[in-house]
């Protein structure tokens, strides 16, 4: 397929079944949808590829029949012929505009500065705190509109957000690279670790190992980040929340992906982007 031409395809059907399911991806500006073919209800994908890119996924027939395995199958979208060559440089007025414009909300407001995150100057973020059992309080992307995020690049190329993705990590003292992350936001925390023996730092990071299994994170290695992507039309305070699982030092991000209608490019703009000390509610309320 080509970036901004109509296509129609009828995807391959195996002899003997009555209907072909498809699982997985259509390229954005495509769908798929029942069509009956021979008598047999195939899979047709139609529509005007928007954004170039691989997609992939998989036809179950049904009933299977004999000897008759999955089909996998795949979507290739070339850039169009007429794409235009966008300089995806993006003017520092625009972006400050746009750092002013999203953030991240909870459920708790605050007065007085926090300063750091996103949000932090209105709401408090706060964190899960697995001795007592329970989820992580709510964090969700905000943004004034959808209008308010649109960037135009030094080429004219017009940029209109496509997702804001939320993006955190936990750091661990033993690791060297995250232990220096530590010691620019907790200096105490670096002191500590520091002072403690081989025996000790043995057994924090015993700890650190098994409350990473508990919450579902697996092993520190993995740098599993948290968050999520939230598209225009999601409900923000639904589609959108994710948490913090427990208190530390964690690095995080908040990122903008943009695609084009001129190049139908993507790209990402980091919006803010740092490491911070979180805390259980019952820690900053005290």
């Amino acid at each position: 397929f080509t970036v901004g031409h109509s296509y129609t395809r009828i995807l391959p059907v195996a002899d003997g079944a009555t209907v072909h399911i498809w699982s997985g991806d259509e390229p954005d500006g495509m769908r798929m949808r029942f069509r009956r073919v021979s008598g047999i209800w195939a899979q047709e994908l139609s529509g005007t590829p928007t954004a170039e890119g691989l997609w992939e996924g998989t036809l179950r027939p049904s009933p299977r029949p004999d000897g008759v395995e999955d089909i996998d199958c795949s979507f290739e979208v070339l850039p169009g012929p007429d794409a235009i060559a966008c300089s995806r440089t993006i003017p520092s007025d625009q972006i400050a505009r746009v750092r002013e414009s999203v953030g991240w909300r909870t459920d708790v407001p605050r007065t007085g500065a926090h300063g750091g995150v996103p949000g932090g100057d209105s709401y408090l973020i706060t964190t899960g705190d697995p001795g007592v059992g329970g989820g992580s309080p709510r964090i969700w992307p905000w943004w004034t509109s959808d209008e308010d995020l649109a960037v135009t690049d030094t080429t004219g190329c017009e940029w209109r957000m496509a997702a804001i993705i939320s993006a955190a990590r936990p750091l661990f003292p033993w690791f060297a690279n995250d232990l220096w992350d530590i010691r620019q936001v907790s200096a105490a925390m670096h002191r500590q670790w520091q002072a403690m023996s081989s025996d000790q730092r043995a057994a924090v990071e015993a700890d650190g190992r098994r409350l990473m299994q508990r919450v579902g994170l697996g092993n520190p290695e993995d740098e599993k980040w948290l968050g999520g992507d939230c598209e225009p039309g999601d409900r923000v305070d639904v589609d959108c929340v994710w948490g913090l699982p427990f208190p530390g030092v964690w690095q995080w991000s908040l990122t903008i992906r943009y695609r084009s209608d001129q190049d139908f490019r993507e790209r990402d703009l980091a919006i803010a982007s740092g490491v911070t000390r979180f805390w259980r509610f019952a820690d900053q309320a005290g």
